[in-house]
């Protein structure tokens, strides 16, 4: 069975500052648009869903939500999601937290560490009013950055960094972390820690220790990427407005659009709801951002219309991007499409 992840987006202004691709150096990737924890990077890091999560609408395509008390994903430990064996991390994920339940304690969105409250690989957690992001042995100076805690019930996007800058004869390690919350540096530091390499299982919305016992976040998470290289601002800037390979993505938009069936087999619809009548085209790119097909470019009325697509449009299996351009409104979201 083929597998081809389509994208459905709006072309705004580009960013025209330079970076490496967003999938170099990429080692786990989790959309949950399909609606599994499959890891979408050749890697096969695939996570299993634990309790009774569900599928959402999330701030691109699907997103899981949590309930904070019984529901995870667990992700077996293989040796590419150990931080000692990587000089650089960057680990992004998009968060609702709903704070209506759970241990307030931790919430963890992100944690890979073992029982001992005390050693942690890495982990992203809320505890009370700030947002921690750690690796290391918590006795070891600098092992957590804390910035100020998110606003709850509102989705927002956090992008941590750790980079290898140091190791004596000791092994301490110096690395310097910085932390990205909604587009904006939050905070940059450097510590001296153990590198840990645990070998525990790797959780998203949970975590276990001897001290704390079982946490688990409730809320919503969504769009988890890990990679073996530091993100800088216009990465951080890419995943924040979702532009890939140059294609721009708003993830807000004004025009009132569906589209289903989600995953898609031979054909789909998109609906558009327009209080007026616009110019509207729809284009496909692959991933690489060449253009493959001009699916639409025409005047819609007011009121609803709706638009079929079918998969004889893509020449092969793949990552796609449609992009529906009008004026200056803008959507984006993510679909599954089955060939």
């Amino acid at each position: 069975m083929k597998e081809i992840f389509l994208f459905t987006c709006l072309l705004l202004a580009g960013i025209t500052a330079k970076s490496q691709s967003l999938t170099d150096s990429l080692i786990a990737n989790y959309s949950f648009d399909d609606s599994t924890a499959r890891d979408q990077t050749f890697h096969k890091h695939d996570g299993m869903l634990k309790g009774n999560p569900k599928i959402v609408n999330g701030v691109k395509g699907a997103a899981m939500s949590f309930n904070g008390k019984s529901d995870y994903v667990a992700i077996t430990d293989k040796p590419y999601l150990r931080m000692d064996t990587g000089d650089a991390w960057s680990i992004s994920v998009w968060y609702n937290n709903n704070n209506v339940s759970g241990n307030m304690q931790h919430q963890d969105v992100i944690f890979k560490g073992g029982t001992s409250s005390t050693t942690t690989d890495y982990t992203i957690f809320m505890e009370n009013n700030v947002l921690m992001w750690g690796s290391g042995v918590s006795s070891d100076t600098g092992t957590w950055m804390k910035t100020p805690r998110p606003a709850t019930f509102k989705w927002h996007h956090v992008v941590v960094t750790s980079k290898k800058i140091y190791v004596n004869l000791g092994h301490v390690t110096a690395y310097e972390k910085m932390v990205y919350v909604d587009n904006a540096l939050r905070k940059k530091d450097t510590g001296y820690v153990k590198a840990q390499g645990i070998t525990d299982t790797l959780f998203l919305a949970h975590s276990f220790d001897t001290k704390y016992g079982n946490n688990y976040f409730p809320g919503m998470i969504d769009e988890v990427r890990i990679y073996k290289r530091v993100l800088n601002t216009t990465d951080v800037n890419k995943l924040y407005n979702f532009n890939y390979n140059g294609i721009d993505c708003n993830r807000i938009g004004k025009v009132g659009t569906k589209f289903y069936p989600n995953p898609m087999e031979k054909q789909s619809t998109i609906e558009l709801n327009l209080k007026e009548k616009k110019h509207m085209s729809i284009v496909a790119y692959d991933i690489m951002g060449k253009q493959v097909a001009t699916i639409a470019n025409t005047n819609y009325p007011e009121g609803t219309t709706f638009i079929n697509i079918y998969d004889n449009l893509f020449p092969a299996s793949g990552n796609y991007f449609l992009k529906i351009i009008t004026d200056n409104e803008s959507i984006c979201q993510k679909v599954v499409v089955v060939k």
